[in-house]
């Protein structure tokens, strides 16, 4: 059973730096695939993400932060995060914190995962699965 929600990662995100909405889906992206590849299991209970044209997001998080625009999110409630997840996060924080919003948009916006979304007529949701063969091959560099 998962222990954490979206708003739980988002909020250990903005803890760690106040960010606007697109940079906040585009870490919760990674960390979401990461955590998928490496581990095999999902890191947060999501409706998954769809490959927007602007970058890969998690629709719930849009739906509450998008009206924020380009103005930095101040604070999301949610739940203290475990000593290996902290960990993990720290990894993927430590990878892509710095990373300003357009170059992360921009790389996520290149991975196969989205490009196969974006191609998809019916729906732009980025397959899981997707996601983690991806990520696990990424891993093996």
């Amino acid at each position: 059973m998962l222990k954490y929600t979206n708003l739980d990662i988002a909020a250990w995100f903005i803890r760690k730096e106040k960010m606007n909405h697109e940079k906040l889906q585009c870490l919760l992206y990674l960390a979401y695939a990461w955590y998928e590849a490496l581990y095999q299991e999902a890191l947060f209970i999501t409706q998954g993400f769809e490959a927007l044209p602007i970058m890969p997001c998690e629709p719930d998080i849009l739906s509450r932060y998008h009206t924020y625009g380009m103005k930095k999110i101040q604070f999301i409630q949610g739940q203290i995060i475990d000593s290996a997840t902290n960990e993990f996060l720290m990894s993927v924080y430590a990878t892509y914190g710095m990373v300003d919003r357009e170059v992360l948009c921009s790389y996520l916006r290149k991975s196969e995962p989205y490009l196969k979304a974006r191609q998809r007529q019916e729906s732009y949701q980025i397959a899981k699965e997707d996601m983690r063969a991806y990520y696990e091959q990424q891993s093996k560099h």
